[in-house]
């Protein structure tokens, strides 16, 4: 979406790509009207998340059909909210969506701590996905993104196999 947030979801791909151009778009006027690239995460979720409220009272047509995630860093720090498709969103300190998201939401409620290492907190992360899946998590099967102080980047493949070997 920009610099500093970054997005995923679980359900239906084209959906996704609509509510993903329109954030861009949102970040971009956004960061042309305040001439600053660190938009709040919370603005792009509300963004989000009216637009998602909307389509499910609209004739003609259907609502979206995804649960999207959306991390990022801002003058206020770290922050992962949730949106529903419904339009409802929410900060989380940890969140799952998906197939399994009942079990895989119980075990992170279990083992999050505030003040987790990065390793940590990516190894707690891989637990919780093998406890749920229904084959072998290898590097070629996931993807793991990091938001930091200098922005959103997606884990080569490489990085990912170290982790999973741990």
């Amino acid at each position: 979406m920009s610099k500093y947030i970054g997005s995923t979801y679980s359900g239906l791909g084209p959906d996704f790509k609509v509510l993903a151009k329109k954030s861009r778009k949102d970040y971009q006027q956004y960061r042309l009207e305040f001439v600053d690239e660190t938009m709040p995460v919370h603005s792009l979720a509300k963004e989000c998340a009216n637009l998602m409220q909307e389509y499910t009272q609209m004739g003609g047509v259907r609502p979206f059909g995804i649960s999207t995630f959306f991390a990022g860093y801002d003058r206020a720090g770290f922050h992962l909210f949730q949106v529903d498709p419904s339009g409802a969103f929410y900060e989380l300190k940890a969140g799952s969506m998906g197939k399994g998201r009942q079990k895989a939401t119980q075990s992170l409620e279990r083992r999050y701590k505030d003040e987790l290492s990065l390793d940590d907190g990516i190894g707690i992360i891989l637990d919780t996905m093998r406890e749920g899946y229904d084959g072998e998590l290898n590097e070629k099967n996931i993807e793991i993104a990091v938001v930091n102080t200098e922005g959103f980047k997606m884990m080569s493949q490489d990085e990912i196999k170290i982790f999973l070997k741990s």
